[in-house]
């Protein structure tokens, strides 16, 4: 049984020939993860900022996380009607799946493609507004919040 068809039949409940995996290193997958690629287009204005417009900061070089954000783009709705969204419908963001996906159906055992969304919603809305506002805002700006998550 191919890796593919391993995800398929548990997805389906339908017993596979075992649990399909994804570990790190070279203990092996059933799962291929893909997403899109960032906007060819963005350029960013003050370091660390990303497309988004949040501005993250590293304690040190030698950091290895993503960092913090400390510019909030939406900290205030009142940048909302103006505010840039980055565009997801764009067709460079996916210009390279293709090849990602005909590499892994040329292999002998070719992995379930599974493809993932940039952003989570929680996350996303922190950066984007800071931790208490993201988590006030359901109940103290629903309509805005409603705007943004349309967007994510």
């Amino acid at each position: 049984m191919t890796s593919r068809e391993r995800v398929k039949r548990a997805v389906k409940f339908e017993k596979p020939d075992k649990i399909p995996v994804t570990l790190p290193g070279g203990f092996g997958n059933d799962i291929l993860g893909v997403s899109l690629g960032a906007n060819p287009d963005f350029r960013p204005s003050v370091p660390g900022e990303d497309e988004w417009h949040c501005v993250w900061h590293k304690i040190s070089p030698d950091d290895k996380t993503q960092g913090q954000v400390f510019f909030h783009p939406l900290k205030d709705y009142a940048a909302l009607d103006d505010f840039n969204f980055p565009n997801f419908k764009s067709a460079a963001r996916y210009e390279h799946l293709h090849a990602v996906v005909e590499r892994n159906d040329a292999l002998e055992n070719p992995l379930f493609v599974l493809g993932t969304a940039p952003v989570s919603f929680g996350h996303q809305t922190e950066y984007l507004r800071g931790s208490e506002n993201a988590w006030s805002d359901p109940y103290e700006n629903p309509g805005e919040h409603r705007r943004v998550l349309a967007v994510l």
